[in-house]
């Protein structure tokens, strides 16, 4: 289903306003997390225009908060290019004024045992949950973990539960829901941004959960 644009509010797949998903995050900061190539930038592109562009850039530097306006709902998400080894401050700055963190990580690298990329994400994660725990603000945080490019492995398109299963017990995941607060206040996601139908997916489980 494509997105269509109607009188400025953008509906997703089912006739479903964004506006809808987005009602309880109105006057909420949220952190968009995640090393390069994990999928952020495309996210918050998404939603401001309900489309996916293809062609790649990385993000450099912090981008400051993003404005989105969708039917009279306004909400403030962060972007931040590289890892949080790169910017460590940038991101304890936006953990600390956020309510909601979605953190992007890319599933094809972790299951396909890229060392590289389960030492960055462990990290990743250790880090946000020492942010989250000296916090000034005491508020409860609710993280998403976006499994991100799972359409490059085969099971995910062929046994979509049974792959779900295999990346929810990953080490790296199942110790991270845990340590960040069990599965009441971290939600996993598992999907792609490749195309719209995909991204529609990822957004509605997402701000389902919110």
């Amino acid at each position: 289903m494509i997105p269509l644009l109607i009188g400025g509010a953008l509906f997703i797949g089912g006739g479903l306003a964004l506006s809808a998903l987005l009602k309880n995050l109105k006057g909420s900061h949220v952190a968009v997390l995640g090393s390069t190539r994990t999928g952020k930038t495309t996210f918050l592109k998404f939603l401001e225009t309900g489309e996916i562009k293809k062609d790649y850039a990385p993000t450099q530097s912090m981008e400051k908060t993003k404005k989105v306006e969708i039917e009279g709902v306004y909400f403030s998400v962060n972007d931040v290019g590289g890892t949080i080894e790169a910017s460590k401050q940038d991101w304890l700055e936006l953990i600390e004024e956020s309510k909601y963190i979605i953190y992007f990580m890319n599933i094809d690298k972790l299951l396909s045992k890229n060392k590289k990329q389960k030492k960055v994400v462990e990290k990743d994660l250790r880090e946000i949950k020492k942010a989250i725990d000296n916090r000034n603000k005491k508020d409860v945080i609710k993280l998403f973990l976006v499994a991100s490019h799972a359409d490059k492995q085969k099971l995910y398109h062929s046994n979509y539960s049974e792959f779900c299963a295999k990346v929810g017990k990953l080490p790296v995941i199942l110790e991270s829901i845990i340590k960040l607060g069990g599965s009441d206040n971290v939600k996993l996601i598992i999907g792609s941004l490749n195309n719209k139908a995909e991204a529609e997916k990822v957004v509605k489980n997402i701000f389902h959960n919110v």
